[in-house]
C-alpha cells in the first residue's frame, strides 16, 4: 500500500476496509473502533469470510481484529477471532496464538491461565517474547494484591530489563517499585538509567532523582557515597533541573532544602554530630555555591508566587531559610 497517496478519512468514505486496517497498522494508531467496525465489515460478523486476500493478510487483520475488541471489551469477538486463526492453521503452540489466548484469558478473568502462559513464554529460551509479553505479565502482577504478587512483578521487570536496558519506562516503574520499599538508593540507579535511555533533559527526572540522593543521604550506605556526597548530588540535580525548566516549582522548593540541608551538615560541629564523630571535611568553595544557589531559588519562588494568595506565606518561609 503506497500510504504517501491515501488519507484515512478518504479510505473510511470509499469503504475500503482492508486499507483501512492497513493504515492503521502501518502508522500504529490506536483506533479499536474502526478496526472493528471495518474488520466486520470486512470480513462479516462471524470473521470467517476470505476477504480475497491470502492468508498471512488474512491472519495479521484477525489478529488486528482480536486486539481492538480486547481494547473494546468485546472479549466475544476476541475469541471468535481467535477461533478463525485456528482454523487458518496457526498452530495453537505458536507464541502469536498463545500470547492472544492469554488476552483473551485475561478478558474473561481468568488471571491464573493468562499468568501461567506469559511465564511459559518469557521462559522459552528457543523463542523468546517479545517486550509486549513481559509487560503484561507485569502488569498482572501489578492489579493484583498483595507482597507476593508485588515481589513477583519487581522480578518481571528485573527479568525484562536485562534483556531490554534501553527501556526507559521500565526503568521508571522499577524506580517506583524501589521507592514504595524504601530503597532509595536503588530507586537512584533505575533513574539515572531511565535518564540514560530516556533523555537526560529532562527537568522531573532530575527532581526525583535528586530527592532519592537526599533521602538516601540521612542513612548512607556502608562503603558507598557519604552524606556529604550524596546532598552534593541531591543540590547538583535540582540546580540542573531548574536551569533545564525555570518554571519548575518542585525543583525551585527541591534545590533551596537540598542547599540547605548541604549548609546545615557542614555547618554542624563536631560535638553536635552522631555518636561525636568528627564529620567530613567541607569545601568552602562548595558552601558559597550552596548560599548562591538557596538566594536564587528563593528569588525564583517569590517571583513564581508574586501577587498570590500564597505571596506572604512564601515569602515569610523562605526568608527563614535564608536566615
Amino acid at each position: 500500500m503506497d500510504t504517501s497517496k491515501l488519507d484515512l478519512p478518504t479510505l473510511i468514505r470509499t469503504k475500503d476496509h482492508l486499507n483501512v486496517l492497513r493504515y492503521i497498522r502501518v502508522f500504529e494508531l490506536r483506533e479499536p473502533e474502526l478496526v472493528l467496525e471495518h474488520g466486520q465489515a470486512w470480513l462479516g460478523e462471524k470473521l470467517n469470510k476470505s476477504g480475497g486476500v491470502d492468508g498471512i493478510i488474512r491472519q495479521t487483520s484477525l489478529e488486528q481484529i482480536a486486539f481492538a475488541a480486547l481494547d473494546l471489551d468485546q472479549s466475544a469477538i476476541a475469541e471468535k477471532c481467535l477461533d478463525q486463526l485456528k482454523a487458518a492453521g496457526i498452530p495453537p503452540s505458536s507464541i502469536r496464538f498463545r500470547r492472544l489466548l492469554a488476552r483473551c484469558l485475561e478478558a474473561s478473568g481468568d488471571l491464573k491461565g493468562a499468568d501461567l502462559i506469559y511465564k511459559e513464554l518469557t521462559n522459552d529460551t528457543e523463542t523468546p517474547a517479545n517486550s509486549s509479553v513481559f509487560k503484561r505479565l507485569y502488569a498482572l502482577h501489578k492489579s493484583e494484591t498483595g507482597d507476593a504478587a508485588f515481589i513477583e512483578g519487581q522480578k518481571v521487570l528485573t527479568d525484562y530489563l536485562e534483556k531490554h536496558p534501553t527501556d526507559a519506562a521500565a526503568w521508571y516503574e522499577l524506580a517506583a517499585c524501589r521507592k514504595s520499599l524504601g530503597d532509595f538508593s536503588s530507586a537512584a540507579f533505575c533513574l539515572e538509567e531511565c535518564m540514560l535511555a530516556s533523555s537526560p533533559l529532562d527537568a522531573t527526572l532530575h527532581v526525583e532523582l535528586a530527592e532519592c540522593w537526599a533521602t538516601t543521604a540521612s542513612k548512607p550506605k556502608k562503603g558507598g557515597s557519604s552524606t556529604l556526597q550524596l546532598l552534593l548530588q541531591a543540590r547538583q540535580h535540582m540546580a540542573q533541573a531548574l536551569e533545564l525548566d525555570p518554571d519548575h516549582i518542585r525543583a525551585a522548593w527541591g534545590l533551596l532544602q537540598c542547599s540547605n540541608l548541604y549548609l546545615q551538615y557542614t555547618s554542624a560541629s563536631d560535638e553536635s554530630s552522631n555518636n561525636n564523630k568528627k564529620k567530613e571535611a567541607a569545601d568552602p568553595f562548595q558552601d558559597d555555591v550552596a548560599v548562591a544557589l538557596m538566594e536564587h531559588a528563593a528569588a525564583v519562588l517569590k517571583a513564581k508566587y508574586a501577587k498570590t494568595p500564597m505571596e506572604t506565606a512564601v515569602q515569610k518561609l523562605v526568608e527563614e531559610y535564608l536566615e
